[in-house]
């Protein structure tokens, strides 16, 4: 710290309390610029495997005869489709957040699913909406930003995310 106010010249730089907060705005910045550089890890979330989880996940992969390749990949899948799902609930209300939680299963389906799942209407009834409302957001904004976050986890070309996206929704995302 000496050194810093050591630094300060008056003739040249003005008052003292101008230079200190023009020293302190610029460390700030240098600092977030800092923790947002790729080659520190910035802009990137990281993930814990719990290693638990995949293995009972390898089990019930291996019943479904899926060679090692692509039972890693459904692996990698879903971990990503959790990762989904925890920033599809960030800052939202509780109320959000338990519709994203019912609609978010549904969304690796090509359509609304058919019975043993609640139908649209009872889905409606249970979020106090009307279902005009309940399939705009499903159909126009939870499939989209859903997809988009998937995309978006994923470093590799486009085609890696469609594959992975297209394994997720045949074989589901729990094990």
């Amino acid at each position: 710290m000496g050194e810093l106010v050591a630094g300060f010249d008056s003739k040249r730089r003005g008052s003292f309390r101008s230079w200190l907060m023009t020293c302190l705005r610029n460390l700030t910045i240098k600092d977030h610029h800092a923790r947002r550089t790729l080659k520190r890890g910035g802009g990137w979330k990281f993930e814990s495997l719990d290693s638990e989880a995949v293995e009972r996940e390898m089990l019930a992969i291996q019943a479904a005869h899926l060679e090692h390749g692509p039972a890693c990949d459904l692996i990698l899948a879903r971990c990503i489709w959790r990762s989904v799902a925890r920033r599809m609930e960030e800052g939202r209300s509780a109320e959000r957040v338990r519709l994203i939680r019912d609609l978010l299963p549904l969304v690796l389906f090509e359509k609304w699913p058919p019975p043993p799942f609640p139908t649209q209407q009872e889905m409606a009834d249970k979020h106090d909406m009307t279902v005009v409302n309940l399939r705009g957001y499903f159909h126009h904004t939870l499939k989209g930003r859903v997809r988009k976050l998937f995309a978006e986890e994923i470093l590799g070309p486009p085609d890696e995310a469609d594959y992975l996206w297209h394994m997720l929704c045949r074989y589901g995302d729990a094990a």
